[in-house]
């Protein structure tokens, strides 16, 4: 058997290298140099995230006289839990059950439990997030033996560093909106809100 000369080898060299060439700059340019796609989220995907941090109390609006009365809450504690399924690119719904537990001057524990749809934006600068997002739906909240159902909204974004192609961590902002009315007591009528600051991890399932 002949060995292969010089020269074989080295046209063959150069092919392979016109080869990798081509196929990188032909490749997907969602790709980067890292271990993960710059725009990664698809149609389809979903993301399971956790949530701990802090809740402070915002406002409390007498709906009736338009006057802001006192809080009398201290700073508590917030925490979620929720799903989100990607229905177009960057694009996700889904939903979210969370609370907030802060005390009272007067000694009392004050509960709110919300469960809410979400619908949240990814907007990628790789390895960073930016997710705003806003949700709706129902809370449950007490005052000691106090205790209501009533709606809620909640406007804000997550800040996210995508360690992984799995995991991103990062802190939430976001403001909670919950309006109180009793139709037989109107003068009764408030609008609360509160600031949820919270350290985020993602998973993508």
């Amino acid at each position: 058997m002949n060995r292969p000369s010089f020269r074989a080898i080295a046209v063959l060299a150069v092919a392979l290298a016109a080869s990798a060439a081509f196929a990188q700059e032909s490749g997907d340019p969602t790709v980067d140099s890292g271990t993960f796609r710059t725009n990664p989220y698809e149609s389809g995907d979903a993301l399971l995230s956790f949530r701990l941090g802090a809740g402070f109390g915002l406002l409390n609006l007498d709906l009736s006289e338009g006057s802001f009365d006192e809080l009398n809450l201290g700073p508590g504690a917030a925490f979620s839990l929720s799903y989100m399924h990607f229905v177009a690119r960057g694009f996700a719904l889904g939903g979210e059950l969370g609370g907030l537990v802060a005390g009272s001057i007067a000694g009392r524990t004050f509960f709110a439990a919300p469960l809410v749809f979400r619908a949240s934006w990814h907007f990628v600068l790789s390895p960073f997030e930016i997710v705003p997002s806003v949700a709706a739906g129902a809370t449950l909240q007490r005052l000691g033996e106090l205790s209501h159902v009533d709606p809620i909204v909640r406007l804000g974004a997550d800040w996210l560093w995508r360690q992984s192609a799995d995991w991103g961590l990062g802190l939430r902002t976001e403001l909670w909106l919950i309006p109180q009315f009793y139709l037989d007591y109107p003068d009764s009528n408030r609008l609360g809100g509160f600031l949820e600051t919270t350290l985020t991890a993602t998973y993508h399932l």
